[in-house]
């Protein structure tokens, strides 16, 4: 389960598979990256199906996470009720994903499979750009010009609400 940042999920996936032949019969290696076609391109071709017991990358994105990071950050309950996509490669049999499903089941959180391409156009719209025009909204209300400092001082609840995300 590689937790990293995207920038590094790339090469994980090449250590891991240079020496797969060392994993557990039928593994499967996935991630919780927020895009999945790239990786999901790159994993495939690390984790090709060569017969019964291949190791296998399945890509992973829990939709769960706050503004807030690192160990104090953290929330036993994040992933309680949370959807956790997974972006399995073409053909991969369905009880193959069972040890997975029953890891996200124990998270609290529920399972959906989706085509990677579906699944980063569908995050675009719903996470993505939200957190982009949060930070925009953020950025230009705290912009260094004379409305700044009162449009700060009059910002309620609705702004502090949109800007979240910026955090």
């Amino acid at each position: 389960l590689l937790c990293t940042p995207l920038s590094s999920i790339r090469t994980h996936l090449d250590t891991i598979a240079a020496c797969a032949d060392r994993l557990a019969a039928n593994a499967i290696v996935t991630d919780v990256g927020s895009t999945k076609g790239e990786i999901c391109q790159h994993g495939f071709l690390a984790f090709p199906d060569r017969g019964a017991g291949s190791a296998r990358f399945v890509g992973g994105h829990p939709m769960a996470g706050s503004e807030r990071s690192g160990l104090d950050a953290s929330d036993p309950l994040l992933y309680q009720s949370a959807l956790w996509v997974l972006c399995p490669p073409p053909g991969l049999a369905p009880e193959r994903l069972e040890p997975l499903r029953a890891l996200i089941a124990a998270t609290g959180a529920r399972v959906a499979l989706l085509d990677s391409g579906l699944h980063d156009t569908a995050v675009a719209r719903v996470s993505h750009v939200p957190q982009v025009l949060a930070s925009v909204l953020a950025g230009w209300a705290g912009a260094e010009d004379r409305t700044a400092e009162s449009a700060l001082a009059l910002a309620a609840g609705g702004f502090r609400d949109m800007t979240r995300l910026a955090m």
